[in-house]
């Protein structure tokens, strides 16, 4: 740890290293290594022009080594700089930061000086995270080791996101989830009576993916990202230098956001298990009714997951248009005012909860049949375009227009399933829709009114 002030000679071909730490240290973060290494160092740019970092690398004597990781090993001053622009600059930069390898599984963040078993993105991003979040800040307890773990696996989607670009941020953010849901119950927050489980304290389900997933929702639910940083910038000028809690956090984030968490942190940092959300929506006009019904995986411990969602509406004519909503009981109604023909929607667009999901179209009239197949026509009354489908995907023979004289107006034949009919030549006024498909027949009336 810290700075190397000197080598001298000592007995018996010997030679004495002598280093300074000057930061507060955890005990826990004391480390100390002895190999055959060769020195790899570098500057590194922090916030400010012109203010660097010495990150000193102590890798295996090998040129085989250096070849194999000197690419990824220079990645880290890309990750240094950048978290010290988004959160502050790197906390121990009087003194440096850097790796020394050592044959262990993944790596240990200590203070200054990680080790290291190699040098893979999300392994280095996580690691120097520590340094602010673990280092800087550490656990008041190891109750909240998400304090450590969770912050610091939520950076290494930070990183992807500003190295690497939002696609491999999303892949990360995906097998995140992915292992998160493997643990259907069990609380992010380690019980008093779990404390001497290792195993429990460090679940990387848990502890760090679910963790993670937890910052996530905070942003997502701040909206606002400029807020979220200087939520986490706020809570390491708070608590630097020493120890703190998820409720230390949770002050932090209240005050500055003037929001209310105190529900979110009991369902989800205290609770256990994700919410599924089963959604069944129509179109009524220019309405798009919805109902959703929320489920637990935990339910006996946590049976609801208060959390606002978002949802993706696309149209017909290929625009789509995003919604917030907010699900306050396990079976909550919205009427959404929408603008055209819905053709599908998306819950949670881009994967900001950890949730299970199913979106179901539900016929407006169960008597709307061809067949033992629902059809959509709409919208009714219409302007210029009228929109008709079939779930069975089968063309459509033959479709005939008419006025309530029965004159016919508009006939088309051999049509694809959906299609979009363009009946703006048509005068306003009642028409009468004859339409046929290999599954049988069906009539409809209609109604034309020009936009104001």
């Amino acid at each position: 740890n810290g700075t190397l002030l000197g080598i001298e000679s000592g007995d018996q071909n010997t030679h004495v290293f002598t280093w300074l730490s000057t930061y507060p240290l955890a005990y826990y973060l004391l480390s100390f290594a002895v190999a055959d290494y060769r020195d790899l160092s570098f500057k590194a740019g922090l916030s400010g022009e012109g203010d660097s970092v010495l990150v000193q690398n102590y890798i295996y004597n090998s040129d085989q080594v250096l070849a194999d990781w000197e690419e990824e090993i220079r990645e880290t001053g890309s990750m240094i700089t950048s978290f010290s622009s988004l959160l502050m600059d790197y906390p121990f930069s009087r003194e440096k930061y850097g790796h020394a390898m050592a044959p262990m599984g993944g790596g240990m963040e200590h203070q200054t000086m990680t080790t290291i078993q190699s040098f893979s993105f999300s392994l280095v991003a996580h690691e120097l995270a520590h340094q602010w979040f673990g280092d800087y800040i550490t656990c008041g307890n190891w109750q909240d080791i998400w304090i450590n773990e969770g912050f610091a696996s939520y950076l290494e989607y930070i990183a992807a996101q500003e190295l690497l670009g939002q696609e491999a941020a999303d892949h990360w953010m995906d097998n995140a989830m992915g292992i998160a849901m493997r643990s259907t119950e069990g609380s992010v927050f380690v019980p008093v009576d779990e404390v001497g489980d290792t195993y429990r304290l460090f679940d990387f389900s848990l502890s760090y993916k679910k963790g993670a997933i937890l910052l996530h929702m905070i942003r997502f639910i701040l909206d606002n990202d400029s807020l979220f940083f200087s939520v986490l910038r706020q809570y390491l000028d708070a608590y630097g230098d020493g120890l703190a809690t998820g409720e230390y956090f949770m002050s932090v984030l209240e005050e500055e956001s003037q929001m209310d968490f105190s529900c979110f942190f009991k369902q989800w940092y205290y609770g256990e298990g994700f919410p599924t959300f089963a959604l069944y929506w129509e179109q009524q006009g220019d309405s798009l009714k919805l109902q959703s019904e929320q489920s637990s995986s935990a339910p006996a411990a946590t049976p609801l997951f208060q959390v606002p969602f978002e949802l993706e509406i696309r149209y017909i004519d290929g625009t789509s248009s995003r919604v917030r909503l907010a699900q306050t009981s396990q079976s909550d109604s919205f009427s959404i005012p929408v603008d055209g023909w819905v053709s599908d929607l998306t819950f949670d667009p881009d994967r900001h909860l950890l949730a299970v999901s199913s979106v179901m179209e539900l016929p407006s009239d169960s008597s709307k049949l061809i067949g033992s197949s629902p059809i959509r026509i709409g919208p009714n009354p219409f302007s210029d375009h009228l929109h008709i489908q079939v779930p069975n995907g089968l063309p459509f023979k033959e479709i005939r227009i008419t006025n309530l004289a029965g004159k016919e107006v508009h006939r088309e034949r051999d049509l694809d399933n959906p299609l979009t009919l363009n009946l703006g030549t048509l005068s306003d006024g009642p028409y009468v829709l004859e339409l046929s498909s290999p599954q049988g027949s069906y009539q409809e009336r209609l109604l034309k009114i020009s936009e104001n």
